[in-house]
């Protein structure tokens, strides 16, 4: 996975975020029938999709409580746990991608969002 890489912990995140959302989306919004494959996402998959996104949250957490330990990244400095700063970044994730059929876009506002997590949790260079 992504996120096991021995690359910076802010490179690993934004690789992760990329297999799990936004190319999923680029694989959907290419389908002849998108619109169909979105509404299943909020009905009958609906639990599939909780219970991944409740996953990909916990080993994001992970790794960053790992990041934290390593020094890394602060999140004290944040105010942040390494659960509620997952929760965060899956929630404003899921929000950056609100209008869902653009990819390009997503991706932009992913990377903007992890820029700010960076600067936010990072030492003092």
């Amino acid at each position: 996975m992504e996120l096991q890489r021995s690359s910076p912990v802010w490179k690993r995140i934004t690789a992760a975020f990329e297999a799990w959302s936004v190319k999923p989306l680029e694989m959907i919004v290419a389908a002849p029938h998108a619109d169909e494959i979105i509404q299943a996402g909020s009905g009958l998959a609906a639990n599939v999709y909780r219970e991944e996104t409740e996953r990909f949250a916990r080993t994001l957490a992970r790794v960053l409580q790992e990041a934290a330990r390593q020094g890394e990244l602060n999140l004290k400095k944040a105010g942040l746990t390494a659960s509620s700063a997952a929760d965060l970044l899956v929630v404003t994730a899921r929000g950056a991608k609100e209008d869902g059929k653009d990819p390009a876009l997503y991706r932009k506002r992913l990377a903007r969002l992890i820029r700010v997590f960076d600067c936010v949790t990072s030492y003092p260079k």
